[in-house]
């Protein structure tokens, strides 16, 4: 796993060189509506990054996400798809 400040800087820098306006993260709570650990790390992971970026970075519930997910990657360009496959890789 990687350290959340590496992981923070790098977003950061994709953000400043896209213009990117909102961040959104995927929220892991369990779907009996409970919060656990990784909910916890998701919302620490949040706020440095609204600290680093200073844009808005709502919390959506992972597991409804997959849909809207698979439709913006469909229309999204090449280039995009490839800087997004990127990052998800980096940050496992």
């Amino acid at each position: 796993s990687r350290k959340q400040e590496v992981v923070t800087e790098e977003i950061g820098k994709l953000v400043e060189a896209y213009g990117v306006t909102e961040l959104v993260l995927g929220y892991p709570k369990n779907m009996d509506g409970t919060a656990g650990p990784r909910a916890e790390k998701c919302e620490k992971l949040a706020e440095t990054l609204r600290e680093r970026t200073g844009l808005p970075v709502p919390a959506q519930i992972a597991a409804l996400e997959t849909l809207p997910v698979r439709h913006t990657l469909r229309c999204a360009s090449e280039e995009m798809k490839n800087m997004l496959l990127k990052a998800f890789q980096g940050a496992r």
